[in-house]
């Protein structure tokens, strides 16, 4: 449901839902997914500070789980937007060391060689 919510472009109802997923199990193997999208709803929208809230609780709080490389890599493309280009790569470089092999550290390649510092 908040995932159908996103798509239609529905931000604030989205967050309801996943915020009420992330609330019924804390602990559960949803939990970092539900942080994640909070966080996309919040970049869709351009409210950036909000969005790298939620993306950083991910990489601290589930680093060990599976939205934590995306975290990273929309944490990097978040500092892109603000202007903040070193941060962006340490993010992306982050990324890159703590998940070599996972789809976003590829992203984060292909986005470091676009970044112009």
């Amino acid at each position: 449901n908040a995932l159908e919510q996103y798509g239609k472009n529905r931000m604030a109802e989205a967050r309801k839902v996943f915020q009420s997923v992330f609330d019924a199990d804390p602990a559960g193997e949803l939990a970092d997914n539900a942080l994640y999208w909070i966080g996309e709803t919040y970049y869709t929208e351009g409210k950036y500070p909000e969005a790298m809230r939620f993306y950083t609780r991910v990489t601290k709080e589930y680093s060990n789980e599976n939205k934590a490389p995306d975290a990273f890599f929309k944490m990097g493309l978040t500092f892109e937007k603000t202007g903040d280009l070193n941060l962006a790569r340490q993010s992306l470089e982050e990324c890159i060391k703590r998940y070599p092999y996972s789809s976003p550290a590829a992203a984060a390649k292909r986005e470091l060689a676009k970044i112009k510092y």
